[in-house]
């Protein structure tokens, strides 16, 4: 009997006293319900893993193509797990909260400069290097999520072209990496982690 099963097993016990308590809330507001799902999802993703959860794939779909302003943070949870099926699509943000009513005021619109950057090597198993491709002076953060959007680590952006992370900590699977500047633009990759 080791270490790593009783670990295992306290975890399972946890997350199914989250998803008992998950389920008794009875939401009446559209994020309440959204977030209600996501956590669902969120919950029997370790148990049964991500490819097993690909049944609430529908669910996860009609979130995220909700106006972010009303369906609240769930929609950007759901983005990030459908982007763990199909990393290409695309959300029009504008029309769905238009349906709504919902706008914005048009800005004059600035000059952007894309952020890129690579994951060498990707998969990684120890540790992976972040080249960072455009300039560094208006880059700000760096920043490793889980597919479902919750922030594991995040770290400053200072004055190199590299930054390694240190991933032997963590468990396999599929993360975002994302890198942000000052204006609050972001790009982001996939990485795979093996162990």
């Amino acid at each position: 009997y080791s270490i790593r099963s009783s670990m295992s097993n306290t975890q399972n016990e946890r997350l199914g006293e989250a998803d008992s308590i998950n389920q008794i809330v009875q939401p009446t507001e559209v994020p309440e319900y959204n977030q209600t799902i996501m956590q669902d999802i969120m919950l029997q993703a370790p148990i049964i893993g991500m490819d097993s959860v690909a049944s609430r794939y529908q669910d996860a779909w009609a979130i995220a193509q909700q106006c972010p302003y009303s369906g609240g943070a769930a929609v950007y949870q759901a983005r990030n797990f459908i982007a763990y099926f199909n990393d290409s699509v695309a959300y029009d943000d504008v029309a769905s909260c238009l349906q709504q009513g919902i706008y914005r005021k048009g800005e004059v619109a600035k000059n952007y400069e894309a952020v890129e950057f690579e994951l060498m090597p990707n998969p990684a198993t120890n540790s992976v290097d972040v080249i960072i491709l455009s300039k560094i002076n208006t880059l700000k953060k760096i920043t490793l999520r889980t597919m479902l959007g919750q922030t594991i680590n995040q770290w400053k952006v200072e004055d190199a072209k590299r930054y390694t992370i240190y991933i032997h900590n963590y468990l396999p699977g599929i993360y975002i990496v994302e890198v942000a500047d000052n204006a609050g633009n972001y790009e982001k990759r996939k990485l795979i982690i093996q162990k």
